[in-house]
């Protein structure tokens, strides 16, 4: 009786069925995979880059917020960063990057003085706004996506 308890290990190597080394069964015609065609075949992964898919995920948050600051703001982008980004310098340097685009242009910086505005709040708010705003406010007059 002192013998009732068997080590793990011991079990695991009593249980284990060894197959043999060299079967060679085919599935029947009938049971093997059909040839991937095109409405068989895999999805593409999405080629949105990394930003702008956190950007898309936090604003949705933000824009049901009561109070609505650039704490909370700040807030839904660190909820969804670390998702896509491993190093969050990495998301800042992205981000910033897309905020230059627009700093780029004299025109928008014009504007944004004219009404009495810094160029670059702005066009950090017009980045959370997504790629879509970004690319009309920089195409176009932007004086329409400041004012809201």
């Amino acid at each position: 009786m002192a013998n009732a308890i068997i080590p793990a290990a011991e079990v695991a190597a009593t249980n284990q069925v060894t197959a043999p080394a060299a079967t060679t069964l085919t599935a029947p015609a009938t049971e093997q995979k059909e040839p991937q065609t095109n409405s068989t075949s895999r999805r593409r992964r999405s080629t949105t880059p990394p930003m702008w898919r956190v950007m898309t995920q936090a604003r949705p948050v933000f824009d049901v917020q009561l109070k609505k600051d650039n704490e909370i703001k700040l807030a839904c982008i660190n909820k969804f960063m670390n998702a896509a980004y491993s190093d969050a310098n990495k998301f800042w340097a992205d981000f910033m990057e897309q905020v230059n685009i627009l700093l780029d242009s004299r025109r928008y910086c014009r504007e944004c003085e004219i009404l009495g505005l810094k160029p670059e709040y702005v066009a950090e708010h017009i980045v959370f706004l997504g790629s879509a705003t970004m690319k009309k406010g920089a195409e176009r007059r932007c004086i329409p996506y400041i004012r809201g």
